[in-house]
C-alpha cells in the first residue's frame, strides 16, 4: 500500500487490517489471561501468599539461585529491547516515522525529517538503557542478598 496526502499535505500511513486483527487477537487474550490470574488470587491469594513467603525465605539464603530466577524475570525486558533497538533503527535510517514497512493498527501520520531521527536515537537509548536495566537488575539481586546473609 502506498501512503497517501491528504488535501493539507499531511502524508498518513495506511492501516493494516491484518495487523489490526491480530493486535485486537492479542489484547483479548492477554485480557482473559489477567482475569484468570485475579480471579485465582481472589480465591487463592491467601495460600499463594503463604507458599511463596516459605519459598522466598529458602531461596534468600541461595544467592546464586536467586540471581537465575531474577535472570528468568529479566529476559523478556532484555528479549522486547531487540526489535525495539531495530524499529528505531529504521526510524533513523529512513528518516520517518512508521518506517516506510511498517503495519500499523489505524491510519498513522507520518513524521519525517530531523524530528523522526530524533525521536528514533531516542527510541535506540530507551532500548539500551531498557536492556542494561533487565541485565543489571538479578546482579543487584545477588548482591543484596550476599550482603544481607554477611549481616546475620
Amino acid at each position: 500500500m502506498k501512503a497517501s496526502k491528504t488535501s493539507e499535505e499531511i502524508e498518513i500511513h495506511p492501516a493494516d487490517p491484518e495487523t489490526r486483527k491480530r493486535a485486537f487477537w492479542l489484547i483479548l487474550v492477554s485480557v482473559v489471561i489477567a482475569v484468570a490470574f485475579a480471579i485465582g488470587i481472589h480465591f487463592h491469594g491467601e495460600k499463594m501468599g503463604e507458599w511463596a513467603e516459605e519459598r522466598m525465605l529458602e531461596l534468600a539464603e541461595q544467592p546464586p539461585i536467586m540471581f537465575l530466577v531474577a535472570f528468568v524475570f529479566a529476559i523478556p525486558l532484555v528479549g522486547a529491547t531487540i526489535p525495539m533497538f531495530r524499529q528505531a533503527g529504521k526510524i533513523v535510517k529512513s528518516e520517518r516515522i512508521p518506517p516506510p514497512d511498517a503495519k500499523v493498527v489505524k491510519d498513522t501520520p507520518v513524521i519525517t525529517g530531523s524530528k523522526a531521527v530524533r525521536q528514533g536515537r531516542g527510541l535506540q537509548v530507551m532500548a539500551v538503557l531498557m536492556a542494561l536495566f533487565g541485565l543489571l537488575v538479578p546482579f543487584g539481586v545477588a548482591i543484596i542478598l550476599m550482603l544481607l546473609q554477611k549481616g546475620t
